[in-house]
């Protein structure tokens, strides 16, 4: 039995709130002075209360619509920092806890929407609330530790915070801040360098911790849950590597996970960047190159269909489209991945950047390509070039050029024939060789 150890945080209770209202759709609560709490929750709380409760769309794989569970959404509390927060991103004055429905607004304590479950809070009066995790037994692998952090923005600066803490005794193990742009740092850096020191931290080496889920630490190997969540982990560290020895297995996987849940939008995904890699690097045993992509495309469209508001199934419908150049269906798909994502990934532009290369839309090629060249790839600096060099910038296309030349001396020597060999639709090919010949014209003048 794990022993509790209380920890020295003092908050305050700043308003008490309660929603008298059983039926219709009317969620907001109202503030009162004072007020009794049971173990069924607050008395004269309607929506939250109760020993028990109906399932909901939440719980759709789990139970039968309405079935009565153990209700463990009695009592919602928010924090006075975190509504600043928010209100601070969305650019009002304030967010009133009422109008999200809470039953407590708290103070001082750091970061309250944060700390874990079996987390609890002991008021002055002796009462006593438990904050335990919303997850059923069984529907996910027992963890021992736990990943904190947030990401925010100061002005122009991206900051990045994470932190990992031991369950057993709450312990600190590591924890940094990170600023995008500093020493070169862009966001898939810092994904990188986060996952290596959480992988030092715990004592494996960096890509298995991944593997370490999919092979050792599973303890049901037949629970197609658990099976499919480390099939698109073994995905994410192909996709790493393209270890051409790990492809087919990795697919494999895939496949037959989508077959066992059809709504797993991140194995849809996943699939879709595999089916495109068949087509790619010559995978593919059966199909044409263009059946390959049509297949790609499927998934896709599939990890869209189950969830139209994931950014990374967006993003993937988005590139799918432009590989064929379809632009016109590929830009839409990838802006709207851009704005549902709070920091979009820099390959998310790229889409856009070709866009604009096509219809010679330079100032907003080189604003796309300036965003996309934080992934640190051959491509954005060729972009760079073509962009810079239309607008007129000579010392920067030079800059992208060189830089071009040093991360992919394949590129920089014969553009159609790499642009070629990673199956980009022939009307970006000619526009970018033509591109790249200008911006090379301009830098010798």
């Amino acid at each position: 039995m794990t022993i509790l150890h209380p920890i020295k945080t003092q908050g305050k209770v700043e308003t008490i709130l309660v929603n008298p209202r059983k039926v219709g759709d009317e969620f907001t609560t109202e503030r009162v002075e004072q007020l009794e709490a049971t173990f069924e929750g607050f008395v004269g709380e309607a929506r939250h209360a109760g020993l028990t409760s109906l399932s909901d769309v939440r719980y759709r794989k789990q139970y039968a619509d309405k079935t009565p569970i153990r209700n463990t959404r009695q009592i919602s509390i928010i924090s006075v920092e975190d509504m600043a927060d928010v209100a601070a991103t969305l650019g009002v004055s304030s967010i009133e806890p009422e109008w999200l429905g809470a039953n407590l607004l708290v103070s001082g304590i750091p970061e309250f929407s944060k700390i874990p479950p079996s987390t609890r809070l002991i008021f002055s009066s002796g009462a006593e609330i438990g904050l335990e995790s919303t997850a059923s037994a069984g529907q996910m692998p027992t963890t021992e530790f736990l990943l904190t952090g947030n990401v925010s923005r100061e002005g122009g600066d991206l900051l990045v915070r994470a932190g990992l803490i031991r369950r057993a005794d709450l312990k600190v193990l590591w924890s940094e801040r990170y600023v995008e742009g500093t020493k070169g740092q862009s966001i898939t850096h810092i994904q990188d360098t986060i996952s290596s020191e959480i992988a030092t931290a715990i004592g494996q080496q960096y890509g298995y911790a991944l593997r370490d889920v999919r092979s050792h630490r599973l303890g049901d190997r037949h629970d197609p849950n658990l099976r499919g969540f480390a099939c698109v982990a073994s995905a994410q560290i192909y996709r790493r590597t393209y270890n051409r020895d790990e492809y087919q297995s990795v697919r494999d996987c895939l496949e037959a996970t989508v077959l066992e849940d059809l709504d797993y939008v991140r194995a849809w995904a996943m699939l879709a960047y595999l089916r495109n890699d068949a087509a790619r690097f010559g995978h593919e045993k059966y199909l044409s190159r263009g059946e390959a992509f049509d297949l790609a495309r499927q998934a896709a469209t599939r990890a869209v269909d189950e969830n139209p508001n994931d950014p990374a199934a967006l993003a993937n419908l988005a590139i799918r489209y432009a590989v064929v150049g379809r632009f016109s269906e590929a830009v839409p798909a990838m802006q709207n991945a851009i704005d549902r994502s709070v920091a979009p990934p820099p390959f998310y532009f790229h889409v856009l950047s070709a866009d604009h290369l096509i219809k010679e839309e330079w100032p907003a090629m080189l604003s796309a390509a300036e965003r996309a060249s934080a992934d640190g790839w051959s491509f954005s600096q060729a972009m760079l070039a073509i962009a810079n060099a239309r607008l007129s910038n000579r010392w920067a296309a030079q800059k992208a050029l060189n830089r071009m030349a040093e991360l992919d001396p394949a590129l920089a020597d014969d553009p159609r024939t790499w642009l070629e060999g990673h199956n980009y639709n022939q009307v970006l090919v000619e526009a970018i060789v033509a591109g790249l010949s200008e911006a090379r014209a301009v830098v010798t003048e």
